[in-house]
């Protein structure tokens, strides 16, 4: 299971190249997917991640003052 800080770590190159990102760390989503929501959605759904990896990362994230 992916931990939290390696989501955030990977914010940056997410945001620039959502799905490249996620393919080169062994995930998989659509190519027709570009809103990072629906690729998370999609990424929870599937299995691939933990809604609560998601929760704590998002919690992390405005706990750095990110705004998601």
């Amino acid at each position: 299971m992916i931990n939290p800080m390696a989501i955030m770590s990977m914010i940056p190159q997410i945001k620039g190249n959502p799905l490249g990102i996620l393919s080169q760390n062994g995930f998989s989503a659509p190519k027709n997917m570009s809103d990072p929501h629906d690729i998370v959605n999609h990424l929870v759904s599937s299995g691939q991640i933990d809604q609560n990896v998601i929760n704590q990362a998002m919690q992390i994230a405005q706990s750095m003052g990110i705004k998601l």
